[in-house]
Parts: structure tokens; sequence; C-alpha cells
């Protein structure tokens, strides 16, 4: 038994060593144009340029991200394919009663990158410029306010719900397949507000074609500085931040999976990246592999607990 241990401990040392020879392949779970989609171009070309292999972006998109990652589960744990894991996928864990795949047990966590604040956003076709108007406009008007959402369990429909909760409010979820039909139909007054991402809503704002209430997290984002938090509006939830990260079968040797934490981490403190990932209405926030399986660990019991809180049904 120890003579087979030391043997694979060499084999796992010989692999990091060789690390790359070869293209490594980077999944993105969803189609191009996206914030996840960006995120993943921007580390790849550095991560390419780090490691002096390519480094191909493809797009798998699916199911809300499970396609993809369910691709990457059942690849080689060779560190040679990645996926852009976002945050969406913890609540497919939590919501979707069966999977292709465990996000715990057949992943490694190699390095957070970034999060996002969502933005309360609101239509102008309603009469709303706060967070207290629009609770107020929605007990007067019961049962007509709609939201919108990317779908069952993405960050702006657990959102939504966390506000309806906390708020008393009556409001219809309109799932859409992304957030940019969503976008469509609340420019056009179709339904009445999204938790959106910043890079989604920001030239909406800039336009006033939409108009935004407070943003999620326990700080104001930078880009817009002037408005509040839920929890400054008023609200007991600071409410969910989507957050983007990288991860890698199972059985990943450990000296490829220090390898690439360490170099995203570099990467992630770089100053065009950080200018880069700031334009997106991104957040670095970047978590070595340890860490990262930490607050991965942690987010699954705190998503856990909203859903029961909350009363979110599952897929």
């Amino acid at each position: 038994m120890k003579l087979f241990a030391a043997l694979c401990l060499a084999l796992s040392t010989l692999a990091g060593a060789q690390y790359p020879n070869h293209p490594v392949h980077l999944i993105s779970p969803f189609a191009p144009g996206g914030s996840n989609d960006s995120l993943t171009r921007i580390i790849g070309e550095r991560l390419a340029q780090r490691l002096g292999q390519p480094v191909v972006v493809e797009n798998k998109a699916g199911a809300g991200g499970v396609l993809g990652a369910e691709a990457v589960a059942r690849s080689r744990s060779d560190g040679y394919t990645l996926l852009m894991a976002p945050s969406l996928l913890v609540a497919k864990k939590v919501l979707v009663q069966s999977l292709p795949y465990d996000l715990d047990t057949d992943f490694v966590r190699i390095a957070r990158l970034a999060r996002a604040p969502s933005v309360l956003v609101v239509t102008t076709s309603i009469p709303v410029k706060t967070v207290g108007e629009l609770i107020a406009y929605g007990k007067s008007h019961p049962a007509t306010l709609t939201y919108a959402s990317t779908g069952i369990g993405s960050t702006p429909h657990i959102n939504a719900e966390i506000f309806k909760g906390e708020t008393g409010i009556d409001a219809v979820h309109v799932p859409y397949k992304g957030g940019a039909p969503a976008l469509v139909d609340l420019l056009a007054g179709r339904v009445h507000f999204m938790m959106s991402t910043p890079a989604e809503v920001m030239p909406h704002l800039k336009s006033g074609k939409v108009r935004a209430l407070a943003v999620s997290g326990r700080d104001r984002m930078p880009q817009l500085p002037e408005l509040p938090t839920f929890v400054e509006a008023g609200l007991r939830n600071s409410g969910q931040t989507p957050w983007w990260g990288i991860i890698a079968p199972r059985g990943t040797p450990s000296t490829i999976v220090d390898k690439l934490s360490t170099e995203i981490v570099a990467i992630m403190a770089e100053p065009e990246v950080l200018k880069s990932i700031e334009a997106l209405g991104l957040q670095a926030s970047p978590l070595d592999a340890q860490k990262f399986d930490d607050f991965f660990h942690d987010e699954v019991k705190r998503f856990t607990e909203v859903v029961r809180r909350f009363n979110i049904p599952p897929e």
C-alpha cells in the first residue's frame, strides 16, 4: 500500500512538472456574449501566456450550465479540460433533484475569480424610483406585479424571491432563457422589475430606459455608488451575490491544481485584467484552491438555508 501511494505521488509530481505540453480547453457553459463567456476569454488569454500553451475557450451551453458541467465532469482528470463555473451551479445542486454529476464530489476547486452584485431595476412604465416606492406600489396593486429572471434557480430568481419574502409583496415570476430577452421585455414594460448583472443594465441606466433601485451584497457598487445596498434600503437579507470560479474533474493531480491556482490568482492581480473585469461590472475577488473549496461548501450551506427559508420550489 505504501509503495502504491509513493508511486501515485511520483506520477502526480511528474504530471505536474510536464504540464501543460498541449492545449488546455476552458469550457464556458453558456452561449457567447454574456458575463461568463467574457470572463472566460479574458482569463483564457492570460492563462495561455503564463502556461506557454494555447487555452481554447469552448462554449457548451444548455440547461442553465448543466451540459457544460457534465462534459467537464466526464473528461479526463489531467488538467487539460477546465470549467468556468458560475454560482448558478450551486443553485442547480440544491434545486435540481437529479443531475448527471455531483458538483461536490465530481470536481476539484481551483480558484475563485470574481463576484458581481445584482442590481434591482424597474421599468420606467411604473412610477417607482426607490425600493420603498416599489414595495408600496406592489402592495397597492396586488397580484399585478411581474418580475423577470434568467431561469429557475438563477441568482436573479433567488434574489427576487428573497425580495418578495422580505417585503411581503406579490409578484409573478416570468423566467427567460437569458438576460438579454428578459431586458427586452423590461424595457418594453411587459415585466415590471428584475435583478440583473451590472454589465447588462449599465447602458440602459445611462440612457434612462430603466431605473436602478438597489444592489445586493454587503457593499455599494463602485460603478454605481449612489445606489444603496438591499440592507441600506431596509431589507434584512443582503441577497445572493453571483460569483465565478474555475474547477476541474475529480482526480486532477494536486500538483496541477496548485500550479493552475497559483497562476490564476496571479492573473487576477494584473492591472489590465482588473480593468477588463471592472468594465464587465464585476469585482475581482480571487481565492486559491483551498480557500475556494472552503467558500464553496459554505455557499452550499447558505444557499440551502435560503431555499428553505423562502420556500423556493425545486425544479
